[in-house]
C-alpha cells in the first residue's frame, strides 16, 4: 500500500511571545539528533517508494544529519539530508570557514569511490556511506541534490579531489561498480555519461594547485556556483563552491527491490572536506504524487486552525495519460464534511493529457468551545504495482478564546486580581499583567488593554512557525492617587511676572482629573487651571510668596497639594561715570567706573559700537570713527534681578596741525608755533620742541639755545603732528684798522676783516660817514673829522648775520707856528707851537 511520507519532525522547546511574532533564522540550520533510519524514512524519501534495511558507515554524529532554512542561503534546497567527509555543524557559515572535523573514520575506504577517480580503496578517507533497499512504484526513480566542496577553486584539476557517487544495483542494472551497480550522479545530458565532480563542474579555470593538462572545459560551468561571490555568496555556506541543484534519475522496473549506496569521501588526504545535500522528499518514484501544502505551517503539522490556515492537496502524475485518472475519496473522522470544513467531493479527476489537479480545504471558525476534530480522507487510485489506497489525516483545532475576571475600573493602590482564560495554554499580556495576575499598581494610568492570546505553533518543521494567533481583549481604566508637583522654589524681581513654563523645574500633576493654583500673595494667576500659568506680581509685592498646586484625583482616588516659594526681590540701583567726560577721541582709552548700593554678581557693558565688556570697572577704545555712542550697563544681583543704565558719549575724529613762522632760522631767533585743527577746543595741546623743552597750549613761542635740526611734536588727544625746525649757527668775524683808532682827514685807512668760522660768504662795510664798501679787506679816506662809528656786517653761507662796531677818531689838519723871542741878547729860546 502506498503511504504519504511526512517531513522532518523536531521536538523543540517553544518560547511563546506575548505579541504576534514568527521566529526566523538567517542562515542554514543543521541537526544531528536523528538516526540514519529516521533521516531516510522521515526526510529523504518521498512518494512512490518504500524503504528498508537502512545502514550507515561513518561517524553518525558529525558526518550525517539533516538541514533546514536552505531558502535563506544560495544552496537552492530548503531542507533535506547532508552527507559530508567533514563536520556538518561547520557547514553553515562564511566561505572562509573550514568544514573541519574531517578525520572521522580515517581508515574507511570505498572501492566504488576509489574506482570513480582511479585510486586504490585505501586512498579514500573519512567516507560517509548511507545505504538502503527500496521498491519503486513507477518505472523511474528521481531525487535532487547539490554537491559542494572546500577544494573549489584552488584544487580544480589536482589529484586530491574529493569524490562522491550514487551507486544503484538491482534488476536490469549491469554497471562497472560493486554488485554490478551503476553511478547515477552524472552530469545531465553528458555523452558518454560524465560523473559529477570538481574536475567536471567548475568555473573553467585550473586551480592554483591544479595542473592545466586539458581537464578544464567550459561546457558545464553553468552548473557551477562560486560561493565566495554574489549577494548571498560566502555568507551562509562554508563550501567555497558547489553545483546548482541537480537531479539523479534512473529507469527501473516497478515493484521490484533495488539497492542504493550514497557515498562521499576525501581523496588521498583528509583535509578540505566536501558534502552532498539531498533534498527532502525528493527520493521518489510515483505514478502519482500527493503533496499537501498548508498556509503558515509545515505539511507535517497536519492541522487546521479554525478560520486561520488552509491546505491545498496536489495530485500530480509523473506523465500525462491517455485516459482520465480518477482518485476516489471516502470521508472518515469526527469532523462534519461541509460544516466544520470546506465540502470535499467523493472523487477528483485528472483529465486525459494533463498531470495535475488539486483540492483546497479550509476549517471554519464557529466560536464554539469544542474538542479537536479529525478529518480523514481515504483515497483509492491507480498504481503501477496494484490498485493502491492511501489515507490523509488532518486535525481541526478549536480556535475559541475567552477570559474573565477583569474589572472596568481600578485605583492604582488596590490589590491584584486573578484572571481566568480559556484555553488553559493561552497567554495573558498587557500593562500590569504578570502571568494571570493583573496588578493595577503596575499598569498604565488610564486605559489598559489586556489580551488573552492563544498561539498555534507548528513545531514539526526545522524551526517553529506561528500558524495562527487568536486573542480576546478586555479594557480597564486605572486611576492612581493624584500627585501634584509645584516645582522648585524660585526668585523673580519686583514687578516682574513669573511664567511657570520657563521655571527651572516644571510643575506637573499625575493621575488627576483637574488642577488648580492658589496663592497667599498679592498677585494673581492668568489662569489658575493651567499646569504652567503666569503669576502676575504687583509693584508693592516683595518677599516670599506661596504658590500651591492642587491636583484633584479621579474617584475613588484622593487629591494632592504641592507648594513652592517664590521670592520677590527688589531690583538693583547704581550709576557709572567715564573719563574723559562727554567727549573723547577716536582710539583714545576711556575708563568706565560703576557703583551700586546692592550686591552685584554681574556687570555687563555694551559700549554702543558692537563691543561688550564686563566687570565693575573697565576700559574701552572707540576705533570706529566719529559718532555719538550709547553706553549701557546692565547690573545683575544675586537674585537674578537686573537694571540697565544708559549714557551717551561723543567720540571725535581729531584732525590737528601747526604752522611755524620760519622752519629755517638763525640762532637766537624766536620761533612762533601756531596750532590749527577742527572746531573742538582741546585743552591738551602738548608740545615737545625737540630740545628737551615742553609746553602746553595751542600757540607757543620758543628760542633755541643751540644750533641744530630739531623735531617738533604736537600731541592733541590721539592725534600727533611732527615737523622739523633747523637752527643755523651765527657767523663769527673781526676786523683791524691801520692806522689804529685815530687818523687824520685825508689819510688812507686799511680795514682788514678775519673769517673765524670759515663759512662767511660776504662782508659789508658802513664807514659812518655815509660811505659803504664790500669785501673782506677795504680802504677808506675820511674827509671829515670826528668820532665815526664803523660797522662791519658778516653774512655766512646759511644767511645768518653778525656785526662788529668800532669807533674811529678822525682829526682835522691845519699846520702853523709862532716864534717868541726872549729879551735877552746873549741867548734866546724859541718855542714853536703847532
Amino acid at each position: 500500500m502506498f503511504k504519504i511520507k511526512s517531513k522532518l519532525v523536531f521536538q523543540i522547546i517553544l518560547v511563546l511571545f506575548l505579541f504576534n511574532s514568527k521566529l526566523s533564522i538567517a542562515q542554514l540550520v543543521v541537526d544531528q539528533t536523528l538516526t540514519p533510519e529516521q533521516l531516510v524514512q522521515q526526510i529523504l524519501v518521498g512518494s512512490g517508494v518504500s524503504v528498508s534495511n537502512v545502514s550507515y558507515l561513518g561517524d553518525p554524529i558529525i558526518g550525517i544529519g539533516s538541514f533546514s532554512q536552505g531558502d535563506n542561503t544560495n544552496i537552492g534546497i530548503d531542507e533535506g539530508v547532508i552527507l559530508t567527509s567533514g563536520d556538518i555543524t561547520n557547514i553553515p557559515g562564511e566561505c572562509t570557514t573550514s568544514v573541519g572535523g574531517g578525520f572521522h573514520n580515517p581508515n574507511i575506504g570505498d572501492p566504488d569511490l576509489a574506482a570513480l577517480i582511479g585510486l586504490d580503496s585505501s586512498q579514500i578517507n573519512n567516507a560517509a556511506i548511507l545505504e538502503f533497499d527500496f521498491i519503486p512504484q513507477s518505472d523511474t526513480l528521481t531525487f535532487s541534490y547539490v554537491f559542494g566542496s572546500e577544494e573549489y577553486n584552488d584544487y580544480v584539476c589536482s589529484g586530491f579531489n574529493d569524490v562522491f557517487g550514487f551507486f544503484v544495483s538491482g534488476p536490469g542494472i549491469s554497471g562497472p561498480y560493486s554488485n554490478n551497480s551503476e553511478n547515477i550522479a552524472i552530469i545531465p545530458g553528458s555523452v558518454p555519461p560524465l560523473p559529477v565532480a570538481i574536475n567536471s563542474i567548475n568555473n573553467g579555470t585550473p586551480g592554483t594547485f591544479g595542473q592545466p593538462d586539458g581537464c578544464i572545459s567550459l561546457d558545464y560551468s553553468y552548473l557551477y556556483v562560486d560561493n565566495c561571490e554574489g549577494s548571498l555568496g560566502g555568507t551562509t555556506i562554508a563550501f567555497d563552491g558547489f553545483t546548482v541543484v541537480l537531479t539523479a534519475q534512473l529507469v527501473v522496473q516497478p515493484c521490484l527491490t533495488y539497492h542504493i549506496k550514497l557515498a562521499v569521501g576525501d581523496a588521498i588526504d583528509g583535509s578540505l572536506n566536501s558534502g552532498v545535500f539531498l533534498e527532502a522528499n525528493s527520493f521518489s518514484s510515483t505514478g502519482i504524487s500527493i503533496n499537501t501544502e498548508f498556509t503558515a505551517s509545515a505539511t507535517s503539522y497536519a492541522s487546521f486552525v479554525e478560520g486561520c490556515n488552509d491546505a491545498t492537496i496536489y495530485f500530480e502524475l509523473y506523465e500525462a495519460l491517455d485516459h482520465d485518472y480518477v482518485v476516489d475519496f471516502t470521508m472518515l473522522g469526527t469532523a462534519t464534511n461541509g460544516v466544520d470544513h470546506t465540502f470535499i467531493p467523493d472523487s477528483l479527476v485528472i483529465p486525459i493529457g494533463q498531470t495535475l489537479d488539486s483540492l483546497v480545504i479550509q476549517a471554519f471558525q464557529d466560536n464554539t468551545i469544542e474538542p479537536t476534530e479529525t478529518v480523514i480522507i481515504a483515497m483509492d487510485y491507480e498504481s503501477s504495482c496494484s490498485t493502491a489506497e492511501d489515507t490523509l489525516r488532518f486535525q481541526i483545532l478549536d480556535n475559541t478564546v475567552l477570559f474573565s475576571g477583569l474589572e472596568p475600573l481600578y485605583c492604582g493602590d488596590v490589590l491584584a486580581d486573578t484572571l481566568y482564560g480559556y484555553p488553559s495554554d493561552g497567554v495573558f499580556s498587557g500593562p500590569g499583567m504578570i502571568d494571570s495576575i493583573f496588578h493595577p499598581s503596575l499598569a498604565n494610568e488610564g486605559l489598559n488593554e489586556i489580551y488573552f492570546t492563544k498561539y498555534f505553533i507548528d513545531t514539526t518543521g526545522s524551526s517553529p512557525d506561528t500558524v495562527c494567533i487568536n486573542e480576546q481583549m478586555l479594557a480597564t481604566n486605572v486611576a492612581f492617587a493624584a500627585i501634584a508637583y509645584a516645582g522648585a522654589d524660585d526668585t523673580i524681581c519686583q514687578g516682574d511676572p513669573y511664567d511657570f513654563a520657563f521655571a527651572p523645574n516644571l510643575p506637573d500633576s499625575i493621575s488627576c482629573d483637574s488642577i488648580k493654583w492658589i496663592t497667599n500673595g498679592l498677585g494673581s494667576f492668568n489662569d489658575a487651571r493651567l499646569i504652567h500659568p503666569i503669576y502676575n506680581t504687583i509693584p508693592a509685592e516683595l518677599g516670599n510668596v506661596e504658590l500651591s498646586l492642587i491636583a484633584y484625583g479621579v474617584l475613588p482616588c484622593g487629591n494632592d497639594t504641592s507648594t513652592m516659594i517664590l521670592t520677590v526681590d527688589s531690583i538693583p540701583t547704581g550709576f557709572f561715570v567715564y573719563t574723559p567726560v562727554d567727549t573723547c577721541c577716536v582710539d583714545e582709552l576711556v575708563d568706565f567706573n560703576a557703583s551700586s548700593t546692592c550686591i552685584i554678581t554681574d556687570w555687563s557693558w555694551d559700549f554702543g559700537d558692537g563691543n561688550i565688556g564686563n566687570g565693575q570697572n573697565t576700559t574701552h577704545i572707540y576705533d570706529q570713527g566719529e559718532a555719538t555712542y550709547n553706553i549701557q550697563l546692565t547690573m545683575l544681583n544675586n537674585y537674578g534681578c537686573t537694571t540697565t543704565l544708559q549714557d551717551n558719549i561723543f567720540v571725535d575724529s581729531v584732525f590737528t596741525d601747526f604752522s611755524i613762522n620760519t622752519p629755517v632760522m638763525c640762532l637766537n631767533d624766536q620761533v612762533v608755533f601756531n596750532g590749527t585743527g577742527d572746531d573742538i577746543t582741546f585743552t591738551d595741546w602738548e608740545w615737545d620742541f625737540g630740545d628737551g623743552q615742553n609746553a602746553t597750549g595751542k600757540n607757543q613761542n620758543h628760542i633755541y639755545a643751540n644750533p641744530g635740526v630739531y623735531t617738533v611734536t604736537l600731541n592733541v588727544c590721539t592725534d600727533t603732528t611732527i615737523k622739523q625746525v633747523t637752527v643755523n649757527t651765527l657767523p663769527e668775524s673781526n676786523f683791524t684798522m691801520s692806522p689804529n683808532d685815530t687818523s687824520c682827514m685825508g689819510e688812507m685807512i686799511d680795514f682788514v676783516a678775519s673769517d673765524i668760522t670759515g663759512d662767511i660768504a660776504g662782508w659789508n662795510w658802513e664807514f659812518g660817514d655815509g660811505n659803504l664798501a664790500t669785501g673782506q679787506n677795504v680802504q677808506h679816506t675820511y674827509t671829515n673829522a670826528g668820532n665815526l662809528s664803523i660797522l662791519s656786517i658778516y653774512t655766512n653761507t646759511n644767511g645768518c648775520i653778525d656785526t662788529t662796531i668800532r669807533i674811529r677818531n678822525v682829526q682835522d689838519v691845519n699846520v702853523g707856528f709862532n716864534m717868541v723871542q726872549s729879551p735877552s741878547c746873549e741867548s734866546f729860546n724859541v718855542n714853536f707851537t703847532g
